[in-house]
């Protein structure tokens, strides 16, 4: 996944690779690489999304991390700065669309967190664990229940502020939320 700083910098999160986060400048030189493999609060192993936003006056860059299932605060050059509040279920990105943040989760629902009221919202949990939430995904399009993530993957919002989900099952899915 690609995020791109106020000045045109780059940061990569390379996911299923080395799992570093690599930052470019605007040519496509490259700056710096932090995380990758590793148990400390600076590591992020299997980056899988980034998300650059402004936290209490200060730019970050927001990673999210599968183990441990964390959303991961890294200030510009690459320096730990904090742990987003979770609790998460295999975060793989950040979409926002106003003050309205969307973080599709592989565990099996999608969080939505209003940034003005901080008021988190889960939605479509199926409630179970990540290895039976595994082997939902290889199921037929029938067995997914409307309104409920197998395994929520990416997100996009229409311009009117209904969700779009597609999720990460074997014969892909993707589900429409209509905001009221």
């Amino acid at each position: 996944n690609v995020s791109v700083a106020p000045n045109g910098d780059l940061y990569l999160a390379e996911g299923y690779g080395s799992s570093f986060v690599l930052h470019f400048d605007n040519e496509g030189h490259l700056l710096n690489r932090f995380g990758g493999w590793g148990d400390t609060e600076a590591h992020t192993r299997w980056a899988h999304g980034s998300f650059i936003a402004d936290v209490d006056g200060e730019i970050l860059l927001h990673v999210a991390v599968d183990d441990p299932s964390q959303i991961k605060r890294f200030t510009l050059d690459g320096v730990f700065h904090s742990l987003m509040p979770g609790p998460f279920l295999h975060p793989r990105n950040i979409y926002a669309k106003d003050d309205l943040w969307a973080i599709p989760e592989m565990g099996g629902r999608l969080t939505l967190i209003d940034q003005v009221t901080d008021e988190i919202h889960h939605l479509g949990h199926w409630g179970e664990k990540m290895e039976d939430i595994f082997k939902r995904r290889t199921g037929p399009r029938d067995s997914f229940p409307d309104g409920i993530f197998a395994s929520a993957h990416g997100v996009g919002f229409l311009s009117n502020a209904d969700i779009i989900v597609a999720e990460w099952v074997e014969v892909g899915r993707i589900s429409k939320l209509t905001r009221m």
